[in-house]
């Protein structure tokens, strides 16, 4: 809504984002694992060090400190979209949903406070990793893989619904939809659904840096709370549909 031309310049954005997006992290994740030697990677301060150990070579060790702030600086203004940019498309499912309407109700600044309670809450339970599993390497790659792990279940979803959608209300206008006909709907929702269900199942690969008495106990724990969360809405959406 906020496109003026969305069938021409939303492939253009998506396009250059996922382009700079890759190039970006690929190119800083490899400067990485050039400068700090695999021993002593770590992913949790892998970053820092590697600025710690670009700066000692030219004798600016304060250097380092200033990086880990603005680092920080740079993952707290982040954390509005990530907070509120997922809610914001639970919001309009929400209103064209059985869910109650008590979850989401707003405040005087249109934000979602009960959503953003609940999710506060959640999270804050699922950070309880750091605590439990016997490594922070662990602890790390587990909060990180199982958002990713449920960022691709909803991807998978979405493609699914992508194409029913096309066959079951083929002619109901939309803003943009995808060139190509029927080609062009199965071969993006084929690609991104194959896409998909192969980083889903790449989730499950620990990295070699994890202990081998924290992989098993990553894995449970993953499997579990991708039940529970994705059980969660259906059990809520049948109650209320019930009442």
């Amino acid at each position: 809504g906020d496109v003026e031309k969305p069938q021409k310049d939303y492939p253009k954005a998506i396009a250059y984002s996922a382009f700079l997006i890759l190039a970006t992290l690929i190119c800083s994740a490899l400067a990485i694992l050039v400068v700090v030697p695999l021993p002593k990677l770590n992913l949790v301060t892998g970053l820092v060090h590697a600025y710690d150990l670009f700066f000692q070579a030219y004798h600016l060790e304060w250097m380092t400190s200033v990086m880990a702030c603005l680092i920080v600086v740079g993952g707290l203004s982040s954390v509005s979209t990530w907070m509120l940019g997922p809610l914001k498309g639970l919001m309009v499912a929400a209103h064209q949903s059985d869910m109650p309407h008590a979850i989401y109700k707003l405040n005087r600044y249109q934000a979602p406070y009960r959503m953003l309670i609940i999710q506060a809450v959640v999270f804050s339970g699922i950070s309880y990793a750091f605590i439990y599993f016997p490594s922070m390497n662990a602890a790390s790659w587990w909060l990180s893989d199982i958002s990713a792990q449920l960022a691709l279940i909803i991807y998978m979803i979405m493609f699914a619904a992508f194409v029913k959608l096309r066959f079951t209300q083929a002619d109901r206008p939309r803003v943009y939809q995808v060139p190509g006909g029927k080609f062009g709907m199965w071969f993006v929702a084929g690609t991104g659904f194959i896409c998909s269900i192969c980083g889903f199942l790449i989730g499950f690969v620990s990295p070699s840096q994890i202990p081998s008495t924290a992989k098993n106990l990553s894995l449970e724990m993953m499997i579990a709370l991708l039940v529970i969360l994705i059980a969660v809405p259906f059990l809520l959406s049948r109650k209320h549909n019930k009442q």
